[in-house]
């Protein structure tokens, strides 16, 4: 229900639940050293959340929906689809509207371009956090520069819609892929989903739109599903099972970017003697492997009626 993301030596963990409530904090480990550390922020961080995604571009982590709430009032559980960036070098928080980010904040605000991490135990001790030493996160010594708002350039595949922003959702795919953020299908707290949609991340770029916009999407697309994991390879999106209700299957599926196409991907008996496609499955977990070319998929829950 948590995400886990890596940049530099360091992998970071955010959000998920206790068992009590849900988290909002975000955790380092520490690849040089293998210690863990709770990152001091700054800035107002996402509310506590758990089937959020996120993504790495640049020196950022940006954070996409989920589902918030008490976890002892399931009434009031309601579905997000906020997005925030997570500056690595200077532990910054930002909200981002459906034009980008709100605010710009500077890192000369912080007493220090580096960040800094505390202990979870020492801290819950001494009360105070203990800055880390060894490896420091690199410093950026430019400002970021506000984008501008350009006109939209004409492009056949994107579906114009009423709404500036996707549907609340948790439970969903998201991909870096062309400098841009897409999100696929999730739940939405009443019904499986099978949209798609992409937002420009590169705010420095100032030929770059920054605003959501749907994707239409064609060919033999994923039916409404969520609890399922995506991964880009070469030019192309994979989606490998997940909940979709009745039509639960093991299938394979390929978006390529570029054509902005669906096609499913033929696994059974590929080569004689190979092992069969995986069961179909939820909640598991798929990477990619760009020097093999390789897709692997690991755990997750099978069972005979997954709806």
């Amino acid at each position: 229900k948590h995400t886990i993301v890596s940049w530099g030596n360091a992998i970071f963990v955010f959000g998920g639940d206790d068992g009590r409530k849900m988290l909002n904090d975000l955790l380092r480990f520490d690849l040089l050293d293998n210690s863990w550390g709770r990152v001091v922020t700054k800035h107002h961080p996402p509310a506590p959340r758990y089937h959020h995604s996120a993504v790495v571009f640049g020196d950022s982590m940006f954070i996409f929906g989920g589902y918030t709430g008490d976890l002892n009032s399931p009434a009031i559980l309601r579905n997000l689809n906020d997005l925030f960036e997570f500056r690595f070098t200077t532990s910054q928080w930002v909200e981002w509207d459906e034009n980008g980010p709100i605010s710009f904040p500077s890192p000369l605000h912080a007493t220090s371009s580096t960040s800094f991490w505390q202990n979870p135990q020492a801290a819950a001790a001494a009360g105070a956090a203990m800055p880390l030493p060894a490896h420091p996160v690199p410093q950026q010594q430019q400002q970021p520069q506000q984008h501008q708002h350009l006109p939209q350039a004409h492009d056949a595949h994107m579906a114009q819609g009423p709404s500036n922003k996707p549907p609340v959702r948790s439970a969903h795919g998201a991909a870096v892929y062309d400098s841009k953020m897409w999100i696929f299908a999730g739940y939405d707290g009443n019904k499986r989903l099978n949209d798609m949609w992409m937002i420009p991340l590169d705010y420095n770029n100032i030929d770059a739109v920054i605003k959501w916009t749907e994707v239409r999407q064609s060919g033999a697309h994923p039916p409404t599903c969520c609890n399922f994991p995506v991964s880009v390879l070469g030019d192309s999106l994979f989606v490998f099972s997940g909940q979709s209700g009745a039509h639960i299957t093991n299938h394979l599926f390929q978006f390529r970017f570029t054509e902005r196409r669906w096609t499913r991907v033929i696994t059974q008996q590929l080569l004689p003697g190979t092992c069969p496609p995986p069961a179909r499955r939820y909640g598991h977990s798929m990477v990619a492997h760009d020097k093999t070319n390789q897709l692997y998929v690991f755990g997750g829950c099978t069972a005979d009626n997954l709806s």
